[in-house]
């Protein structure tokens, strides 16, 4: 941001409190975390604030640490559609985590970060 700031001014620009313990921009304004997340989504899972790409289990949203947490088989890999014994889900999808791949290099996806194109 470049600003400099006395530490007493330094403050969540909706509640007021001192921004010690992290913050971020909104327009003109910084906002601690706390104001930061509020109205924004959370985990149905977890209760963690949702940012991009997360995934939805019987209408309600999911981390991604939670979407791709161990599944219990009911079918084929919607990937490989072979039979399954143990998988994960991403994006409502369930699979094998090692066919949870990037789509430019191929290798496994499974517990990491990820972006989902729309093309």
């Amino acid at each position: 941001m470049g600003k400099k700031y006395h530490p007493q001014c330094f403050v969540c620009g909706k509640c007021g409190g001192a921004l010690s313990g992290g913050f971020m921009p909104s327009g003109n304004d910084l906002l601690c975390t706390q104001c930061g997340n509020a109205g924004q989504p959370s985990c149905s899972g977890c209760s963690a604030p949702l940012q991009g790409a997360f995934g939805v289990k019987d209408g309600k949203p999911l981390c991604d640490t939670c979407t791709t947490k161990a599944a219990p088989p009911t079918g084929g890999c919607s990937v490989c559609s072979k039979p399954m014994q143990s998988g994960i889900v991403v994006m409502g999808a369930q699979m094998h985590a090692e066919c949870f791949a990037c789509g430019a290099c191929g290798c496994s996806m499974a517990g990491k970060s990820y972006a989902i194109s729309n093309g």
